[in-house]
């Protein structure tokens, strides 16, 4: 082997060990964050609750004639959440949240400020 085949080899080596590299780095990684984010939460200092299924469900006790006839949650990154509602009123919306949790304290912050959750035993 000359040494322009050799280059090439050690080139297309390369190239092949950095995309199996990628491969198994992006496969190995789950999209989302703490798991800990699912379960029920109570508002802090109130008795609204809600619960953050496992499933993308995001389930909220809400008065018969509510407005929001669905909702559901996906992980946007490690520390982010996007709430999409189905609303009565104006169709589908939806939202991101940073994503604050230290033990049973969940914090959720959007544009409109901070809500500060319990986890419900």
């Amino acid at each position: 082997m000359d040494a322009s085949q050799t280059r090439r080899w050690g080139s297309i080596s390369l190239i092949s060990l950095v995309g199996a590299g990628l491969v198994l780095a992006l496969s190995s990684c789950s999209p989302g964050g703490d798991p800990a984010l699912i379960g029920k939460w109570k508002i802090k200092d109130s008795n609204h609750v809600i619960e953050i299924r496992k499933n993308g469900d995001w389930v909220e006790s809400m008065e018969k004639d509510a407005q929001i006839t669905s909702s559901k949650w996906e992980w946007e990154d490690t520390n982010h959440i996007r709430l999409t509602v189905n609303s009565k009123l104006v169709g589908k919306a939806s939202g991101v949240m940073k994503v604050t949790l230290n033990g049973d304290t969940l914090t959720l912050k959007d544009e409109d400020g901070a809500t500060e959750y319990t986890r419900v035993k």
